[in-house]
């Protein structure tokens, strides 16, 4: 999918493929880190995990998983640029881990939420593991481009809503789900440690205080492809000027 951001520039938006890791570990490294930053000496280890090799190592596994089961994806954001040649250079500024929802999440939400819930149930939900933008791209709508991306595959697999997880005290979470669509905080599940998804500091026996998110409308979040919504906008134009010269050059119609 083709995006085109505040920046003016057009972006990629596609799945991601092992021979992006290094790439991506780049991305993910440089935004988790300033991403946690403030957290540094509170959760030590939480900072730690996201050093260049854990990550390696983290994706390296993540894509065994995706071979395995392609009900999860990774996601990556590519920056398109020409050489003087006129050759296509690609440089990924954007990544995501996705997929549906793992029976650690399906306890998540059965918890909150007060009851069982039927297999047919938990399958209309996707999950949003990860999502990182590369600080020097931040605050051009490439994480909105990525949750399009994300709404588009998932809706197509019958997913209405997502389920997240984010550090407690991350008060930006909040204000990007409310941009790109919405969500529902269903609590902090901190003070049980088991509870911790993906919490690689477990080991360790440092609880990090997370909070579930809950999107309500995958439909909402769905984007179109760059160049899909210019030639929709073209097609209106063209029929705006079939009506007018079918009406003697006037509005009214």
């Amino acid at each position: 999918m083709m995006y085109k951001a505040k920046d003016g520039h057009l972006y990629r938006v596609r799945n991601a493929e092992r021979r992006d890791i290094l790439q991506m570990v780049r991305v993910h490294n440089a935004s988790a880190c300033k991403t946690y930053e403030p957290f540094r000496e509170q959760y030590p280890h939480l900072y730690a995990a996201f050093s260049k090799a854990n990550l390696k190592a983290s994706w390296d596994g993540y894509f065994d998983k995706c071979e395995q089961n392609q009900d999860f994806m990774g996601i990556v954001v590519e920056k398109l640029t020409a050489d003087s040649q006129g050759n296509t250079q690609s440089r990924i500024v954007g990544v995501c881990k996705a997929g549906t929802l793992s029976p650690q999440y399906r306890e998540h939400l059965e918890e909150v939420r007060g009851r069982k819930f039927t297999d047919q149930e938990v399958a209309a939900y996707a999950n949003l593991q990860t999502i990182y933008i590369d600080p020097a791209y931040q605050g051009l709508g490439l994480g909105r481009a990525v949750m399009g991306y994300f709404a588009n595959h998932y809706s197509a697999k019958g997913c209405r809503h997502a389920l997240t997880e984010t550090l407690s005290g991350y008060a930006e979470s909040p204000k990007f789900f409310n941009r790109v669509g919405g969500a529902e905080c269903l609590g902090d599940y901190s003070e049980d440690p088991q509870k911790a998804v993906n919490n690689s500091t477990q080991a360790a026996g440092q609880d990090i205080p997370l909070k579930l998110w809950f999107m309500p409308d995958l439909s909402s979040m769905k984007m179109i492809c760059y160049f899909e919504q210019k030639y929709r906008e073209q097609q209106a134009k063209q029929a705006v000027a079939l009506r007018l010269a079918a009406n003697g050059g006037r509005y009214g119609f």
